[in-house]
Order: C-alpha cells, then sequence, then structure tokens
C-alpha cells in the first residue's frame, strides 16, 4: 500500500506507474490522468498548432527525399 500526495489514498502499488528511477511515483494513475486531461483542455490550441507544424515538417522532409 501507498498513500497519494494528490488524492492522500492509500492505494495498492499496482495503482502507481514507475518514474525514472524506477520507483513508484507519488500520484497514482487516476490522478496523472486527470491532470493530463486538465493540461490539456488548456493548452489544446498550443499543442494542436505545434502538431500541424510537425505534421508540414514531416511531409517536406518526405518531399525532399
Amino acid at each position: 500500500m501507498k498513500d497519494c500526495v494528490k488524492c492522500g489514498l492509500s492505494k495498492n502499488e499496482d495503482e502507481f506507474s514507475k518514474n525514472d528511477f524506477n520507483n513508484l511515483a507519488s500520484w497514482c494513475k487516476s490522478c496523472k490522468r486527470e491532470r493530463a486531461r486538465q493540461w490539456y483542455k488548456e493548452n489544446k490550441v498550443a499543442v494542436n498548432k505545434k502538431q500541424q507544424q510537425y505534421r508540414k515538417e514531416r511531409y517536406q522532409w518526405f518531399i525532399d527525399y
């Protein structure tokens, strides 16, 4: 059992993802998912603009190749 820092609930260790150091993360998977959705809503325009730019660059690279 491990406590989530975000929601404060005690959950099984399989409900936590691993971080870069192969340890358990401090936030549970459901809290991380909720935060990621919220962040995307707040930054949707910038994300879509960046994706469009990336697609254009990849397409141009393919044409040049």
